[in-house]
């Protein structure tokens, strides 16, 4: 007797410890189960009995509704109802049930999760839940909610790693089972987690080739969805950027220069975005957009200029000419005969000028070094120096009229010979007088113009004569024709034709030998044609 209340006592000591110092034992164990039945009218309370294979449960209630625990299995139940004097009535028919197994909590990812990955396509993922009492497998379904990825894989163990594609959110479910138990797919806890991508990469952003900007593009990074920007305009008078548009998620790469938008300096700000992708690092780009009209066809006429229009700021200028001309020296001093031979020579010419394109007016200086090989005496040189200014007109959309005005200093050489007609002598004369000059310059192409000019050069007054008289005025001429062609926004090389007349005159002087010179002046007078090689570059 005692030996068996020593083991009663021990047994129940065990459930003891079991449910008080291991409650998940006992909770892993058994499910929450709900019975329910229609009630008697006026019973005051219900029998019911729950049978199993192995044990029966009797419980009392007072209401037709049960609810406790039992371990998962088949099960039949029946009740009976008792009036007011606890008098029970007839037991009803048995009803089968069966209780499944509880759903498995999914320990890890958390719910409401974020994995965090730096690959691009597929990140492992580790995946543990709590064990079920009874269980023998596990089927655990992993689908993304916005692809359409789905995976199932059915484990004895509780836990487990899944290659699963980035960037994508997911929702996960553990079931149990066993042989002829599962849990309830209706009480499945449901997980969602996120696995993110890695970061995308910064756009990279063009500059706009022009002020007639209609929209800044950039180029697509591997894996962008959209894109969020901040335009600035910087205020002239602090010189600070100011926010002028934003978008959190523009489609496209690209973003649209609105027209009615104002001209200015803009900064722009950029950033790849991507659902479940770290953004990119911002980027920027500075431009500046001209006011008004910015539409292809205004940006068509101004690139069509482009290749009239001079550059802006300091320009430097360069040309040579290739000369064959016509000499004539007609020196009554000495011999009293005409002079004249072909020869040919070249001129070198540079020069320096400032001209903006919001200014009509431009100004240069230019210096002119000629040389002529004369036959038996050698190599003439003599010089010219303008300082000019000019300004522009626009007749039409595609052409320019200029006007050139200014002084010049221009040399010729004064060739005497003796009367076999053989050049001996070579005396300079210099005059001072003025510059005028027209040209109208044809847009063909936004790289090809079309040039033609007139230059006439009224010399007023005289520097240096071969025989000290005094100068007489005259005037020389020029007219031609120049192809230009843009290589660059810096460089512009022209090439043509030109005809030119250089002519000085001055008083004869009466001599010992020729007391009475045939007529009242001499004069040099250089026809030449010349063909022109002409370079433009801004400083």
């Amino acid at each position: 007797m005692t030996t068996q209340t020593h083991r009663n006592l021990i047994i129940a000591l065990f459930f003891f410890i079991a449910a008080v110092l291991c409650p998940k034992f006992v909770v892993a164990a058994e499910s929450n189960v709900e019975l329910e039945w229609e009630g008697i009218e006026n019973a005051k309370s219900y029998d019911l009995e729950v049978k199993s294979t192995k044990s029966t449960f009797k419980f009392q209630v007072k209401e037709p509704i049960w609810a406790g625990r039992l371990s998962p299995g088949f099960f039949k139940m029946r009740v009976r109802a008792r009036d007011k004097r606890s008098v029970p009535g007839e037991w009803s028919d048995f009803q089968e049930f069966k209780v499944l197994l509880d759903s498995p909590d999914l320990v890890s990812p958390v719910s409401g999760s974020i994995i965090a990955s730096n690959n691009n396509d597929i990140q492992n993922v580790a995946f543990t839940w709590k064990k079920v009492f009874s269980a023998k497998k596990y089927t655990l379904d992993v689908q993304g909610l916005d692809s359409t990825f789905r995976k199932q894989v059915d484990l004895a163990d509780d836990k487990t790693a899944l290659d699963l594609p980035v960037a994508t959110k997911f929702m996960a479910t553990i079931r149990a089972s066993n042989e002829v138990l599962a849990s309830n797919p209706e009480k499945d806890n449901v997980t969602e987690f996120i696995v993110s991508g890695k970061k995308i990469a910064a756009p990279k952003l063009t500059q706009p080739e022009s002020l007639f900007v209609r929209e800044v593009k950039w180029t697509k990074p591997e894996n962008a969805q959209a894109y969020s920007y901040v335009l600035e305009k910087m205020d002239v008078k602090s010189q600070k950027y100011n926010v002028f548009d934003e978008n959190k998620e523009l489609r496209g790469e690209a973003m649209p220069f609105k027209k009615e938008w104002p001209g200015g300096i803009y900064r722009l700000t950029v950033k790849a975005i991507a659902n479940y992708r770290p953004s990119s690092e911002p980027v920027s780009v500075r431009f500046t957009a001209k006011d008004g009209d910015r539409t292809e066809k205004a940006e068509e006429l101004a690139r069509l200029r482009e290749s009239i229009e001079r550059l802006s700021g300091w320009f430097g200028m360069a040309s040579y000419l290739i000369n064959a001309v016509e000499y004539q020296n007609l020196n009554y001093d000495l011999t009293g005969t005409q002079v004249g031979y072909s020869a040919i020579g070249g001129t070198l010419r540079a020069g320096i000028g400032y001209v903006t394109k919001q200014n009509p007016w431009g100004y240069f200086v230019a210096l002119e070094s000629s040389t002529l090989s004369v036959s038996g005496f050698g190599n003439v040189n003599y010089n010219m120096f303008e300082l000019n200014s000019f300004f522009k007109m626009k007749p039409n959309d595609a052409g320019e009229f200029r006007q050139t005005a200014g002084l010049v200093y221009k040399e010729l050489p004064d060739l005497t010979s003796n009367f076999a007609g053989t050049v001996k002598n070579n005396s300079v004369l210099s005059a001072l007088g003025f510059r005028y000059g027209a040209e109208y310059w044809l847009a063909m192409t936004p790289k090809l113009g079309l040039q033609a000019n007139g230059h006439i050069f009224p010399m007023i007054t005289g520097q240096k004569t071969t025989n000290g008289q005094a100068f007489v005025p005259s005037t020389s001429i020029q007219a031609g024709f120049l192809v230009s062609y843009r290589w660059s926004k810096n460089l512009t090389t022209l090439g043509g034709y030109a005809y030119r007349t250089d002519k000085m005159e001055y008083k004869t002087a009466p001599s010992p030998n020729f007391p009475s010179p045939a007529a009242e002046k001499n004069s040099v007078t250089l026809k030449g044609h010349y063909l022109n090689l002409f370079l433009e570059y801004q400083l």
